[in-house]
């Protein structure tokens, strides 16, 4: 919904109204607005996610029900993402399900541990509803939207927002639509998948790193969108990416790329792991398997987070081997271009397996990544 029409109009007339409203209807205003698109766009997806929002705010302060609350979310979102993909079925998910689930998984959380203070129901629909941020995220944790939260956007937030925005557009409609389209990423990539084992070398690589920088730059420009217009709301939402491609580790990338994502399966996921195994290497690859399976239920993307969760353990192993052995040599300034650079294959090899994951053949999408790092199978 960030880059339709009905988006645009919605911001730019919301954003003009919003500011010449008495400061009490403000709020209330863009919840409306919020709800009034959700709506429109999505009828029966709205009234799930406000049945669920609505357990959520009433049920979670109680403490008690917040495991069934929790339960609840996963097994709504298992039946509508997972299941199909399983039985093999075509199905629409709910507008802004892998979203909004989050969302109130991590409000259900906080809220029965007591870290978050209670909050008015005009409030909570502000931060749930949010319609720049519902489909495509970032994934905006309360504590972050009290803390930035604004009535009014102030003009420098109207600057900033605007300005985004134009980023958004720019990399969206110019990089993505007019420069990176030519490459035929898509046409590609299901030539690729039918010759895994045949393709050139130098095809695979450039599918490979040209399919990073695609999701990237696409992903990141809805960002910018859902990031600016909440700017003219005077929402200010976390940043999700910061120029991950010259990461130089697997770690930094990932403080770095979807970092809202990130963030959340290291506080729901990773600790949690990290208290009940004393294990960091079980609390890293149930990360990255939960992470695989946010974006999808194929066996593309369980292998995608595999493969993350091993080029995460295979550095705390090296790190640590530094640290006991005193290497210090290898930490010098001039060896971050050769760390940036593994690190961009490293990652890139796995977005083969999640560009083609439509193909429904991983093991085709296994064997072309393996060529990819040059190991035969």
């Amino acid at each position: 919904m960030v880059h339709t029409a009905p988006f645009f109009i919605a911001v730019l007339l919301g954003a003009v109204v919003h500011h010449r409203l008495p400061l009490r209807f403000a709020p209330t205003f863009f919840s409306a607005l919020s709800a009034a698109l959700l709506l429109s766009v999505d009828a029966p997806g709205f009234v799930a996610v406000l049945v669920a929002g609505a357990l959520v705010y009433f049920l979670a302060p109680l403490r008690r029900p917040v495991p069934l609350l929790i339960a609840g979310l996963l097994i709504h979102l298992a039946a509508y993402k997972y299941l199909p993909v399983f039985l093999g079925l075509k199905t629409t998910l709910p507008l802004g399900l892998s979203f909004y689930s989050f969302k109130l998984i991590h409000y259900a959380i906080e809220r029965g541990r007591g870290t978050l203070r209670p909050t008015t129901l005009p409030v909570f629909c502000t931060w749930l509803l949010s319609f720049p941020t519902f489909t495509a995220g970032p994934i905006e944790r309360f504590d972050h939207f009290e803390k930035h939260r604004q009535v009014r956007a102030t003009r420098d937030d109207v600057v900033e927002g605007l300005t985004r925005m134009i980023h958004g557009l720019v990399k969206k409609f110019v990089i993505v639509g007019l420069i990176l389209s030519e490459l035929s990423l898509d046409a590609s990539g299901k030539w690729l998948i039918t010759h895994a084992d045949t393709a050139p070398v130098f095809a695979v690589w450039r599918f490979a790193s040209c399919s990073l920088i695609h999701t990237w730059i696409e992903f990141s420009a809805y960002c910018d969108l859902a990031i600016g217009a909440s700017l003219l709301f005077g929402l200010r939402v976390a940043e999700n990416f910061n120029w991950p491609i010259f990461a130089p580790n697997i770690t930094v990338f990932w403080k770095r790329w979807h970092m809202t994502l990130a963030a959340f399966c290291q506080a729901y996921v990773y600790m949690p792991m990290m208290g009940l195994t004393r294990s960091p290497y079980a609390a890293v690859f149930a990360t990255f398997l939960a992470t695989g399976l946010w974006h999808s239920g194929s066996l593309n993307y369980l292998l995608w987070g595999l493969w993350h969760g091993l080029g995460v353990a295979v550095f705390l192993t090296w790190q640590r081997t530094k640290r006991v052995r005193g290497w210090k040599r290898w930490n010098h300034k001039a060896l971050v271009p050769l760390g940036t650079f593994i690190t961009f294959s490293f990652v890139s090899a796995g977005a083969l397996l999640a560009s083609t994951s439509e193909a429904g053949r991983p093991l085709d999408s296994l064997r072309l990544m393996l060529r990819f790092v040059g190991v035969a199978w």
